[in-house]
């Protein structure tokens, strides 16, 4: 039975690679910007396929010996671990992707006119978006003003020039990108985390006891399940692996 499931689990592994490859030939062909609709779908078929193999191995393990329950362990382990870094790399580059904001935005244009002589024609097609300029104690500047215009031109006179400016609307979500700059400097809540620490390290030191030379490990979801090896590091390994798959599926575990 454990070696139809492993065969099972190899196919689906193979399928991984496959898409870990187009993953790699989207980031390494240059291309600006990067396909992150591609990248979404790649992203999406692993978290699945993840899912996938965290069943598969559990499954694995109560149809293994003993004498192979830890070099499965490691091995699904080990697996395990590499695709988490993988999957965190394509979501690290698919959020870097859609939130950079152009270096050629041309959407804000500001004229401050002359000190001495300030005058200021405003054509019907324009709208002042913003105005901001603070006045000195001794001279009163003219305060800018800011046009978002589209295939339109529009003259503003600074002391005896006339300026013609012609400006090009761009719109961005300037919200989302502060809101994004913000999250450097916001102060991280580590309290939910060092509660979640404690219950799993007293999950792991109270659910195993050493019993007839032997130790056991209480599964509360779960009556009937094998007795593990006599090892205690093995016992905890398992233990250990439980605790991250049940705490991958329920966030708030």
């Amino acid at each position: 039975m454990s070696s139809k499931l492993r065969s099972i689990r190899a196919g689906h592994r193979s399928v991984i690679s496959r898409l870990l490859k187009k993953f790699e030939d989207i980031r390494d062909d240059g291309d600006e910007p990067v396909n992150t609709e591609e990248l979404t779908k790649i992203v999406n078929n692993l978290l699945k396929k993840q899912e996938t193999l965290q069943k598969l191995n559990e499954d694995i393990l109560e149809n293994l010996d003993e004498g192979e329950v830890e070099a499965e362990i490691v091995d699904s382990d080990e697996y395990a671990y590499t695709l988490d870094g993988k999957i965190t790399q394509i979501q690290k580059l698919i959020l870097v992707n859609t939130s950079t904001l152009s270096t050629n935005a041309k959407d804000f244009r500001s004229v401050i006119a002359d000190p001495s002589h300030s005058a200021s024609a405003q054509p019907a097609s324009a709208q002042p978006a913003q105005c901001s300029q603070p006045a000195h104690d001794q001279q009163s500047y003219a305060q800018p003003e800011i046009y978002n215009k589209q295939n339109t031109y529009g003259y503003k006179r600074a002391s005896m020039m006339n300026v013609m400016i012609a400006t090009k609307t761009d719109e961005y979500d300037l919200e989302k990108f502060w809101k994004i700059e913000s999250l450097a400097t916001e102060k991280i809540d580590t309290s939910k985390l060092e509660e979640q620490m404690d219950i799993q390290k007293t999950y792991e030191e109270k659910q195993i006891r050493y019993h007839d030379n032997r130790y056991f490990v209480t599964l509360p979801w779960k009556e009937d399940h094998p007795t593990l090896p006599t090892n205690k590091a093995i016992a905890q390994r398992r233990t250990e692996s439980v605790v991250r798959r049940l705490s991958k599926r329920n966030p708030n575990y």
